[in-house]
């Protein structure tokens, strides 16, 4: 039984598959296999595939008679007894030392559920982005609260322990957007995950990939599913650490963002709008690590924020510090609407 099992979901990937299969067999850890699924192909993915896996033992390859992403993946874990689950698009690829980096962490440290790295940006041609992803600095231990603000983990670099991943059910196949984000949110709230910043994962960035073929109404709903279903366990979440006597992980004006933006779409309950109430300027001007940009998105959210609940000095007091860190936000009409009014 190898150690780790590679998923790899394939639709119509007859253009890149080879890449990311080449990319796993030059690596220089080689106790692993690859469990590819062919998920309504209708070009020669099938047939590359089925040429892999007569040529080495390890490429394993399953049909999948369900549209989906998810429904894939989970093909994928009925088939897997390995230790640990990788998960690899068939368009993105690895570095050559990537598992023999990041193996070893997981196998010393029981607490960790999962691991990831930062990654590479590369386009249709395989030309770095010099804008790349490896500039991320990602979290170390709890981020349970972080996920539920956005997904910072780029699905070519986790690597995952497959008992937990099990527990959980696998991924959610209502979800054809975010169904990776998901799983990690859930997989957050079971334990700790530890992060490598070294690159050692590309992701493909093409107008073909699924993140692009969703229009944005789409991408809104299943996101807002993914969230109001994870945000049930966020008071459950707050209270493990009350009693344990342990400091939160996060500020709370982090995970206020999210919790906000949430609340716009009027799915959140009494006890977040109330825990939204709790953030004050304070909050924001005492932490001077924050950027600019990071920190005016803040009080642009909080001026909204003061606005609809009829606090018109504190509104445009925050929509002036917005402006200040980022000018260009005098574009907007919600900010000339707050200043005006």
């Amino acid at each position: 039984m190898p150690l780790v099992s590679v998923i790899i979901p394939c639709h119509n990937s007859e253009k890149f598959i080879v890449e990311a299969i080449e990319s796993v067999l030059g690596q220089s850890f080689e106790d692993w296999e690859i469990i590819a699924v062919n998920n309504l192909s209708t070009d020669g993915t099938e047939d590359i595939l089925k040429n892999y896996s007569e040529q080495d033992s390890r490429i394993k390859c399953f049909n999948c008679a369900e549209k989906g992403v998810s429904s894939a993946r989970n093909l994928a874990l009925l088939n897997i007894d390995s230790k640990y689950i990788a998960l690899l698009d068939s368009d993105d690829i690895w570095y050559r030392d990537k598992l023999i980096l990041e193996i070893p962490v997981l196998e010393e440290n029981n607490n960790y559920i999962a691991s990831y790295s930062s990654v590479d940006y590369i386009d249709e041609q395989g030309i770095l982005d010099e804008r790349s992803f490896s500039k991320f600095f990602g979290y170390t231990g709890e981020v349970f609260l972080q996920l539920l603000m956005g997904n910072f983990i780029q699905n070519p670099s986790p690597i995952l322990r497959t008992q937990a991943v099990k527990e959980l059910g696998g991924f959610d196949e209502k979800l054809s957007y975010g169904e990776d984000w998901d799983l990690f949110i859930r997989l957050a709230y079971k334990g700790p995950f530890y992060y490598h910043r070294q690159c050692n994962s590309v992701y493909r960035k093409h107008l073909a990939q699924t993140t692009q073929n969703h229009n944005m109404a789409a991408r809104e709903e299943q996101a807002l599913y993914l969230l109001d279903k994870n945000f049930k366990q966020f008071n459950c979440y707050l209270k493990k650490f009350q009693t344990l006597n342990l400091a939160l992980p996060t500020k709370d004006y982090k995970i206020i963002s999210r919790v906000k933006k949430t609340n716009l779409k009027h799915r959140l309950n009494n006890a977040f709008k109330q825990y939204f109430s709790k953030l004050t300027l304070d909050a924001l001007n005492n932490n001077h690590r924050l950027k600019d940009r990071v920190l005016s998105n803040l009080y642009f959210r909080l001026a909204k924020y003061y606005k609809e609940n009829q606090d018109k000095p504190n509104a445009r007091r925050c929509i002036r510090e917005a402006l200040r860190l980022e000018p260009r936000r005098y574009l907007e009409p919600v900010s000339l609407k707050i200043l005006i009014n």
